[in-house]
């Protein structure tokens, strides 16, 4: 018996270091996928909105605007990544929601490693309360786009699954 529980121990300690050596590795990629892309902070006036988000036929440019608004009392952070069709992170942004208030992110804010107007893809946003999401793609015409929201215990996922700039 005290050599099956010898033996039983040397197995569980070989793949626990395996795994805890998965693990490292792991952390260390995503380490060094996150070096490269720093985390701006978007402050902008909400007047600024309303020429970006008109209809312009004549302006070949597409933008998408991602519009948070916050229902109550208090300002709220809201932290973002963008990601492009292939899933690589290509950029980190931050802004805060004031509360009874409104503030908005453009997908050009978003690119820090592709070129800003060349950028198709996703955005997924944490907030530590309750905002309001909207998303708006602007260029010739205006249109909405689809956002999700999945609430969790102490913060909120929100999920822009198509932005552009281009």
């Amino acid at each position: 018996m005290k050599r099956f529980l010898y033996a039983v121990n040397i197995t569980a300690a070989g793949v626990a270091l395996a795994i805890s050596g998965w693990a490292v590795a792991q952390d260390t990629l995503d380490a060094g996928a996150a070096v490269d892309v720093e985390e701006v902070e978007i402050s902008r006036d909400i007047a600024e909105l309303d020429p970006i988000i008109k209809p312009d036929p004549a302006n070949p440019v597409i933008n998408t605007a991602m519009v948070f608004s916050r229902p109550e009392e208090g300002r709220v952070l809201v932290r973002c990544a963008g990601y492009d069709q292939d899933g690589t992170l290509v950029g980190r942004a931050r802004l805060w929601v004031k509360g009874h208030g409104v503030a908005f992110l453009l997908a050009s804010d978003i690119p820090r490693v592709t070129p800003a107007f060349r950028f198709v893809g996703s955005v997924k946003c944490t907030s530590t309360d309750t905002v309001v999401p909207s998303a708006y793609i602007a260029g010739p015409g205006l249109t909405s786009a689809k956002s999700l929201v999945r609430p969790n215990w102490n913060r909120n996922g929100i999920y822009f699954p198509l932005v552009a700039v281009f």
